[in-house]
């Protein structure tokens, strides 16, 4: 068997992977690349320099252990290509389970995952066809947020994918600085348009979720972190107008399973 390496082994806000509707405030062990998944699924020339060190299901737990967190996070672009690594992960004791991926690997492994990782993160450029398992993964997995690189020339193929299950999108340019002020804002603007009204989007102007009913602010956020403020984690309710909301918190979503 092959050693398992990564570049980074650290713990992570859930808001940075990013996850805006799944356990708020949570972290987990962020195990993979320095750079995270990127949109295409290649690793760049840089990454591949990066110190890499060798890690066994032992190692990632008792980091974890140490960090205070119950939960790991793969976060690299060949995430769905590697089932040693995968398989390390899934060998540890650790409760929650998030996969970061481009939305290309094996559909075999993807199978395999799909009844046991409990949120999904997919990067997809929003000029590029999506890779072959972002839609199966947007069907069946069992919470899925996607994080759209904008480049203002949306293809076709991204807005017949399957929203009305994504928990959430969030947009951001593909290539960092690409737009900046009134153009990324535009392409922001024209995203939104694109995707259907009843899908929660964040973007540079808007990282906090309100009620749909009231208006209510139920979590703010910023710079990766997150506040709870009308959002009942017990009920998973608007504590304004009772509305339910979408967001899976700790609480609640251990008290219904």
């Amino acid at each position: 068997m092959s050693a398992v390496t990564a570049s980074v082994v650290v713990p992570c806000n859930v808001e940075k992977l990013p996850l805006f509707h799944w356990r708020p405030g949570d972290r987990l062990l962020m195990v993979g690349s320095r750079d995270g998944a990127t949109f295409d699924g290649h690793t760049p020339a840089d990454e591949q320099r990066s110190f890499q060190r060798p890690i066994s299901s032992t190692l990632v737990t008792t980091a974890a252990q140490r960090c205070g967190v119950d939960g790991w996070c793969a976060n690299w672009s060949a995430a769905l290509h590697d089932p040693i690594g995968i398989d390390l992960l899934l060998g540890t004791p650790l409760r929650y389970r998030c996969v970061v991926t481009s939305g290309y690997g094996k559909p075999e492994l993807l199978e395999r995952l799909i009844p046991c990782i409990d949120a999904w993160v997919l990067l997809i450029a929003d000029d590029d066809v999506p890779g072959p398992v972002c839609e199966p993964i947007l069907q069946f997995g069992k919470h899925v947020e996607v994080v759209i690189g904008c480049s203002g020339q949306p293809h076709q193929a991204l807005l017949n994918l399957p929203w009305q299950e994504a928990a959430a999108a969030h947009l951001q340019p593909r290539r960092p600085h690409a737009a900046v002020g009134v153009e990324l804002q535009q392409w922001e603007q024209d995203m939104c348009r694109s995707l259907p009204p009843s899908l929660p989007v964040y973007h540079s102007q808007h990282s906090t979720t309100f009620c749909p009913q009231c208006g209510a602010e139920l979590v703010w956020r910023h710079g990766g972190r997150s506040r709870i403020d009308q959002w009942d984690e017990e009920r998973g309710i608007c504590r304004s107008c009772g509305h339910p909301s979408s967001i899976r918190s700790a609480k609640f979503r251990d008290t219904t399973s």
